[in-house]
């Protein structure tokens, strides 16, 4: 019963980041809107920031090494080139950079997320069958 209740609660960690991923995706369109003007740029950069932490601890907890290290290139390698090519030319280019590729990765984990999902029920179900 013990192991039954971890996955339960592994199963309700991930069903809650599927959840959150939903609406991180949704602040994908004030990215789209930062052409209509920079506050938006500022919008989609902190509700990156406030969600990133909690995707990176689901991660971790999860062992989910692959999708960490494609964090880690996908998100962390492009942000440090455009963030040095930015310093060079005095602007914010590097936040839009990061940003695209955030939201990318983001919408990327939310598919894989969903298939965590679908083994947690199976899962689930054998033990219950058991």
């Amino acid at each position: 019963m013990l192991n039954n209740t971890k996955e339960i609660y592994d199963f309700d960690r991930v069903s809650r980041l599927s959840m959150i991923l939903n609406y991180q995706l949704g602040t994908a369109a004030l990215f789209v809107l930062t052409y209509a003007g920079g506050f938006t740029l500022w919008l989609a950069t902190i509700a990156a920031l406030i969600f990133l932490p909690y995707l990176l601890f689901i991660l971790f907890k999860e062992n989910r090494n692959g999708w960490i290290i494609a964090f880690a290139v996908v998100v962390v390698i492009p942000f440090l080139i455009s963030f040095l090519i930015s310093l060079k030319m005095g602007n914010n280019f590097f936040l839009i950079i990061a940003l695209a590729f955030f939201y990318l990765y983001c919408f990327m984990l939310k598919y894989s997320v969903t298939d965590w999902i679908k083994e947690y029920n199976w899962k689930l179900v054998l033990d219950e069958q058991k």
